[in-house]
């Protein structure tokens, strides 16, 4: 879905919840199904949404600071691995590709 925001930024009031668990909270299928069904019904010449329609979704977060500190550090350590995960994927693939293209290795 291609829409406009209105070149808003979003940003925390609290350093206890960083920009990953803002992404994470944002691209989950629900919030994108709710914010395209906006950005469709939108009045503009082209669909949009707007940082209040954003501000209208409802998230979930204990009261304990601490807690969610917590939490975004175990994101920020998921991130992590998926980042080292995927880059040693892709040096593998471009190991083995051109091995498996040439015959040196079958499957």
């Amino acid at each position: 879905m291609i829409a406009s925001t209105g070149f808003a930024v979003l940003n925390s009031k609290s350093d206890s919840i960083n920009s990953d668990f803002f992404y994470m909270f944002l691209t989950t299928e629900v919030n994108i199904m709710t914010l395209q069904k906006i950005a469709e019904s939108s009045t503009s010449a082209y669909p949009s949404i707007s940082p209040n329609d954003i501000l209208s979704l409802n998230c979930a977060l204990p009261k304990d600071r601490s807690r969610m500190k917590n939490i975004c550090k175990k994101f920020d350590s998921i991130l992590a691995t998926i980042l080292i995960k995927g880059s040693e994927n892709k040096q593998l693939r471009d190991w083995l590709f051109p091995m498996l293209m040439n015959g040196p290795v079958t499957v």
